[in-house]
């Protein structure tokens, strides 16, 4: 292999390293950010228990901590009863397309028909992982193998550049369903371990 093909290979790992890096930042908060969460929720808590809060307040306040307009006062409250609300409110916010609109009268987490089944999840994560792994492989593969490939160096650049787009998008989209699942599944089997009282939130 060449130099140059070194070089280039590396410039796409390094490509690849700073998507996963820029992930990475966007769904994980910084200290400065966490800082200032603690300190509204201190604040906020506090005055929902001295009961000096009016309820268009007391939503919105919860819907801040949850960073979501779109979830409910008493579905964000059900989460944060669960123990580690932080962890279990950051999973439910990534999978909440997997799961039934949440009930008041009833509150639990109730995942959708298509997900309710272990075996049928177990299939969905390793079916989006396959799926993951080929598009990742075919997206380098005119880099990686070239021997399958005919033309040119610059034509495999090409093929690479035309592919990305496409196959990039799909390996991101592939691995981020089945991650979404496992968290789903593994949210409704550990609801039933409640670090505080959901009534008394």
């Amino acid at each position: 292999m060449e130099f140059e093909t070194i070089l280039k290979l590396l410039g796409v790992g390094a490509a690849m390293i700073g998507v996963g890096w820029k992930y990475y930042q966007f769904t994980t908060s910084k200290k400065s950010n966490l800082r200032e969460e603690y300190r509204f929720a201190k604040q906020f808590l506090s005055d929902c228990e001295e009961g000096n809060i009016h309820p268009f307040a007391e939503e919105k306040g919860y819907q801040a901590i949850a960073g979501s307009a779109a979830m409910q006062l008493s579905e964000i409250k059900y989460i944060l009863s669960l123990k580690d609300p932080v962890s279990k409110l950051n999973q439910y916010i990534e999978s909440r397309n997997h799961f039934e609109s949440f009930n008041a009268d009833n509150p639990s987490l109730k995942l959708k028909w298509l997900y309710r089944n272990t075996r049928v999840r177990s299939i969905l994560i390793g079916g989006g992982f396959i799926a993951y792994l080929l598009s990742a492989i075919s997206l380098v593969s005119p880099l990686l193998f070239p021997e399958f490939w005919f033309g040119s160096e610059d034509v495999r650049w090409s093929a690479f550049l035309v592919l990305g787009p496409i196959l990039g998008p799909a390996a991101f989209l592939s691995m981020r369903y089945s991650v979404k699942t496992l968290i789903a599944g593994r949210l409704v089997e550990n609801q039933k371990s409640h670090r505080f009282n959901f009534a008394l939130l």
